[in-house]
């Protein structure tokens, strides 16, 4: 059959009418309410098959239905290919997720554009709910969720999210992962949540909580071992896990993209269940420019050089089995020939290098057979670690919009990167440079990074997520205290940190907390009312709330004509702590400089 492939003008603009293939000619019929899924992958086969380039959707709404209730499915699934572009019209196509269908999951793919879509769900996958009885022992309460939220004795709770009743924002309460034991429905949209442990703070009635019902899987859009992908001019309203990811892929671009609350649910402030934009073990160029991420329920964006890995069992003088550095994951190395990994001792520093010549699979033990080649170097297992090198991999945010995220704005684990012209606002923390090992064993190390010209606005207002809005940082193993994360890493993994020309204005903790580096510049910043109603956080237990800045564990640092503005009229505390060389304080304005032990002894 011949298929008419001449879609509208506007959305012909940027591809070429002849290499065009419009989902409409295969049975796609927008606003009918019915499942598109076929017509569209059949627009799909035969776009592969005749060599076009472009797939297009008309105006209008596009539903997609979860195939099978048991498993989850991508409507794109692709490998392999080539020089494609996935469009609509721009604000006038939507597609329409119900249950647990995705977008595009690509693998193996170059030259990947998706450009100019509107995607939501018709239910988020999470739910909101008032707790009208607690268990005397407090292991158990009953909720009453909101009629909006379908809900029975079958849905998943895997965290809770204590919320404000006057607006349904996040407040300081309960924030609690993977503590539900079990799920029973008494009565319509009523359930009985039974726990695993007590929570703290403790639980009271009449609260209002955010059920979150998945977590970190089901990602929108997922895109390994690709290169030069591009997504611009998206609008996301919702996902149950992450908005996009990349892992393992050369050259992303991320341009206009929106993860943003839909409008029609004016009640719900929240988008996406998880991070907008999360990405690690990639080359080339990753640029982001004006994303916008809002209430969204984690990390804004989270790029990390690669998760730690370990060798589990050495397997002759050039091979081993490598795993996670971390329990109970089944994340794997998926290196492939020609890849580098480093080798990095106690203290986060590299001593070696060596070329992967083959990496195994091992979905048992979770433990592939990677191949190098030449000798591995002398390790120690359980002390030392490997990462992923990306090479002379560049990174660029700018021109981008966070806001009132559950967890930071942008959480960064790697080196060669500039953060700048982004406003970050009423998140519940602003922008964290680390690299840890407990609790997620992701790194690398930062360096060469620079921190300029962004704003960031009522950070950490609502609650105490994070130590400070700009916080740096290492995390080794052996925690202090059970469940936080790791202890201060003083063997300053990170180098070349520059933080210039930032404006932080009122937040409850610190506006900056400077760990774990040696060579930081940080100059000509703005900040007033910081450590407004300074409390402890959930995180290193390192108790600098009180501070407007803390430097400890730092060498060769250069703080210089910043200013400090309050309007009760009292400075700023500037506090350089234990560990620290080579300080250099000049310049600044409305600070009080003190010297402090800020760093917790078992």
């Amino acid at each position: 059959m011949k298929k008419n492939l001449f879609c509208s003008t506007a959305v012909l603009l940027a591809v070429s009418a002849s290499a065009a293939v419009c989902v409409n000619d295969f049975g796609a019929i927008p606003n009918d309410g019915k499942d598109d899924t076929s017509a569209v992958q059949k627009a799909f086969r035969f776009l592969r098959e005749n060599k076009k380039s472009a797939l297009v959707f008309k105006e209008g709404q596009y539903d997609f239905f979860q195939k099978d209730p048991k498993h989850h499915s991508y409507l794109l699934p692709l490998r392999g290919e080539s020089n494609i572009t996935i469009t609509g019209t721009a604000g006038k196509t939507k597609l329409m997720f119900h249950g647990f269908s995705y977008l595009i999951w690509a693998d193996d793919c170059k030259k990947l554009t998706v450009q100019d879509l509107t995607m939501d769900y018709s239910r988020p996958h999470f739910s909101l709910g008032t707790v009208t009885s607690v268990a005397p022992d407090k292991r158990s309460f009953e909720i009453a969720v909101d009629r909006e939220y379908p809900v029975n004795g079958k849905t998943p709770i895997l965290a809770l999210l204590e919320l404000n009743p006057a607006n349904d924002l996040p407040e300081k309460g309960i924030s609690a992962h993977y503590v539900v034991s079990k799920v029973e429905e008494t009565a319509p949209q009523k359930l009985k949540v039974s726990l695993k442990q007590v929570l703290h703070p403790p639980l009271k009635n009449n609260a209002r909580f955010l059920l979150r019902h998945y977590l970190y899987a089901g990602n929108l859009m997922r895109f390994q071992h690709c290169e030069d992908i591009v997504l611009k001019d998206l609008t996301v309203y919702t996902a149950p896990g992450m908005g996009a990811v990349a892992q393992y892929t050369n050259n992303f671009t991320v341009k206009n993209v929106k993860f943003t609350p839909a409008p029609e649910r004016k009640k719900v402030p929240y988008s996406i269940a998880s991070d907008g934009l999360s990405a690690h073990s990639c080359k080339g160029k990753l640029l982001v420019d004006g994303l916008v991420v809002d209430g969204n329920l984690d990390d804004g964006m989270n790029y990390y050089q690669s998760f730690y890995w370990t060798i589990r069992e050495q397997v002759g003088k050039r091979a081993a089995r490598l795993c996670i550095a971390r329990t109970n994951s089944r994340e794997v190395p998926q290196f492939r020939p020609g890849d580098k990994v480093d080798f990095l001792n106690e203290k986060l520093q590299v001593y070696a290098t060596r070329e992967v010549k083959s990496c195994g699979k091992d979905n048992k033990t979770f433990a592939p057979l990677v191949e190098f080649t030449e000798d591995l170097p002398p390790f120690r297992p359980g002390t030392d670690l490997i990462v992923f090198n990306n090479g002379n991999m560049t990174i660029e945010i700018r021109n981008s919009y966070f806001r009132s995220h559950r967890g930071r704005g942008i959480t960064l684990q790697a080196g060669n990167v500039t953060i700048e012209n982004n406003r970050f606002e009423s998140s519940l923390a602003g922008l964290h440079i680390t690299t840890c090992l407990v609790p997620f064993a992701e790194g690398g190390p930062a360096h060469n990074v620079t921190v300029r010209n962004n704003v960031f606005e009522n950070c950490m207002k609502r609650t105490a997520n994070r130590t400070a809005v700009i916080e740096l940082n290492a995390t080794l193993r052996n925690p202090f205290y059970q469940g936080a994360e790791g202890r201060l890493a003083l063997s300053f993994p990170h180098k070349n940190i520059k933080i210039i020309g930032n404006k932080i204005n009122r937040t409850n903790n610190a506006a900056m907390a400077i760990a774990s580096v040696t060579g930081c510049e940080i100059r000509d910043n703005e900040i007033s009312d910081a450590s407004l109603k300074p409390a402890q956080t959930w995180g290193t237990k390192l108790f600098w709330t009180k501070n407007a800045v803390t430097i400890a564990g730092a060498s060769d640092v250069v703080f210089s004509s910043n200013t400090y503005k309050s309007t009760s009229g009292k400075p700023g505390r500037l506090v350089v702590g234990e560990h620290c060389s080579n300080i250099k304080i000049s310049g600044n304005k409305g600070f009080q400089e003190l010297k402090e032990n800020v760093i917790p002894v078992k």
